[in-house]
């Protein structure tokens, strides 16, 4: 035996698994070992990329799209692939491996050396197929010079490579019949994993739906590498609330997705086969991608900043969804000042009735154009997009449409305070109002008995028997609390006389002036500031409704804040 020969049959293969055997040279006999069931050994390393062979028409077409291809056409049927692409055929060698590894009656040295041939190549689509129960393969590509190869396999004969002359047109045709084969299994799987290929895909001569259409907004995303080198991709906005999302992709072809917990909604979808590799794991490209987080969170915050520029294109429910985009990220620290100076808060300039679509301003606008409260900080008018706009007093401040949510980040983010705009009694029913009126003085005489009304507990304090911090407290607390449910109107906070328990009578909140609760938020609000409100919001209304679900979030976060501080 020569020198060579011996080489092939045995190598020298170092031991690692166990500890006492971890400096010992172990001699393994190679050849010896790949002739006991040597089929089997090589259906598990052709198909221990795979789930199951469903995924064979997906590998197959991240194979085309690896090769440059710029339509694929697939049909599917039941223990049936075809595939068609326009892209660079295979290398000789990968047509000579293919029909060595596919030989049965070839020596299994030599078929396993295919094997490793084929992994070198890159071509784990191709390997793929040799894990099938294979009744039939053909496989035939040209390139220019070399003329068209050929490969069949079936009927239990050896397979036969062929050359042909070149003929019209180049790509590869690839057709094989095996059983194990879902075909709607396939489609399904495949209708997901290249979503986001750059190519046409179709399927049963249906076009594959392309991922990036479905998004809000989508650019291209080029992010360098320490390397010099280059991550690209595509970041996007859903069209829907949604946990911040990562596709990554070899060759065209999903492989994994991550989710991040602290970031705004937005997804990414990002190509990682010319940097790792086809044999990359999905923890490799985890794993890749994770010193990139910040930079592609900064990227989407961009696309938000650059949608938001024409957002007055955009339908009502869009901007409202780019509105809540641009608040979370400015609350987890992106872009703050920029997001302030974006037009993206909707309000009414000038007339607060009517049919007219609202314009969209900056918070920036909205508090240089708002009213000052007694110690100079902004409050804007605002009323909930869904509340009736009818009655209301004119004046020059804007009127923002914005949520609970959305007006407690505001506040928190910005110091931007709100309030409701006054009502004038509407024409025509000033008879109505007043009927209104001695019905529920006559009910009050009822329940609280004459001597209250007499004494006009009941009535409001004017401001200026209030303290400053007392019209701080009416003023917060309307600013967060949920309007009337039966009328729609908001919630009137006012002081009045008295030590009593504080009274919610329809959409008006009686907070008598010495009650031991109300002079304990008072002072709450004075010490801890506008974060617990909510707590002692709960305590005012006694179970007659309950805060904005924004003032709850506020108050949990401030409640974190000093609980890492070591305050509570």
């Amino acid at each position: 035996m020569s020198e060579e020969t011996d080489h092939l049959n045995r190598r020298q293969v170092t031991a690692a698994p166990r500890p006492s055997a971890a400096d010992v040279g172990v001699s393994i006999d190679v050849a010896a070992l790949l002739t006991i069931d040597v089929d089997a050994e090589l259906r598990k390393l052709a198909t221990a990329q795979l789930q199951g062979p469903w995924q064979i028409p997906a590998e197959l077409v991240r194979r085309s799209l690896a090769a440059g291809a710029s339509a694929v056409e697939v049909a599917i049927k039941r223990h049936y692939v075809e595939l068609r692409d326009d892209g660079a055929a295979p290398p000789e060698g990968v047509f000579e491996a293919l029909a060595g590894l596919l030989d049965a009656r070839a020596p299994a040295r030599a078929r396993h050396e295919a094997l490793i041939a084929l992994e070198e190549a890159g071509e784990l689509g191709l390997l793929a197929i040799v894990g099938l129960d294979l009744e039939h393969l053909e496989l035939e590509s040209g390139a220019p010079g070399r003329g068209r190869l050929s490969l069949s396999v079936g009927g239990g004969a050896p397979p036969r490579l062929e050359r042909r002359p070149a003929g019209a047109g180049g790509g590869t045709t690839l057709r094989l019949r095996a059983r194990g084969i879902d075909g709607a299994r396939a489609r399904a799987w495949l209708a997901d994993a290249a979503r986001f290929a750059s190519a046409a895909v179709t399927v049963d001569a249906q076009p594959l739906a392309r991922g990036l259409t479905a998004y809000m907004a989508s650019q291209a995303l080029v992010v360098p590498l320490p390397d010099g080198r280059s991550l690209r991709g595509h970041v996007a906005l859903p069209r829907a609330p949604g946990p911040a999302r990562l596709w990554l992709l070899q060759h065209g072809v999903v492989v994994t997705h991550q989710g991040l917990a602290q970031a705004p909604s937005f997804e990414a979808v990002l190509e990682l086969g010319a940097l790792l590799g086809p044999r990359a794991t999905p923890a490799d490209l985890r794993a890749a991608i994770s010193p990139l987080l910040p930079a592609l969170t900064a990227a989407a915050v961009e696309l938000m900043l650059a949608l938001s520029s024409r957002a007055h294109g955009l339908s009502l429910a869009a901007q409202s969804w780019m509105l809540a985009l641009l608040l979370e990220a400015a609350r987890l620290g992106y872009q703050r000042a920029a997001i302030g100076e974006a037009a993206v808060i909707p309000a009414l300039l000038g007339e607060y009735e009517g049919g007219g679509a609202p314009s969209l301003i900056s918070i920036a606008a909205l508090r240089g154009r708002s009213e000052r409260d007694h110690a100079g900080q902004a409050v804007a008018l605002a009323l909930d997009p869904d509340q009736p706009r009818r009655d209301l007093l004119r004046g020059g401040a804007p009127l923002a449409l914005l949520d609970a949510a959305a007006r407690s980040t505001i506040t928190e983010l910005y110091g931007l305070r709100f309030r409701p705009p006054g009502r004038r009694p509407a024409r025509g029913l000033a008879l109505a109002r007043g009927l209104a009126w001695a019905t529920r003085g006559a009910a009050q005489l009822l329940e609280l008995g004459p001597l209250s009304l007499l004494r006009g507990r009941e009535r409001p304090l004017p401001a200026e028997a209030l303290s400053r911090e007392q019209r701080a407290l009416a003023e917060h607390l309307q600013a967060i609390l949920a309007t009337d449910g039966s009328s729609g109107a908001p919630i009137d906070v006012v002081f009045c006389a008295g030590s009593g328990r504080p009274r919610r009578r329809g959409s008006r909140l009686c907070l008598p002036q010495s009650a031991p609760e109300v002079r304990a938020a008072v002072r709450l609000l004075a010490e801890e500031g506008p974060g617990w409100l909510y707590p002692a919001a709960l305590a005012l209304l006694h179970g007659r409704g309950e805060p904005a679900a924004g003032a709850r979030a506020t108050w949990r976060r401030a409640w974190s804040r000093e609980s890492a501080s070591g305050r509570r």
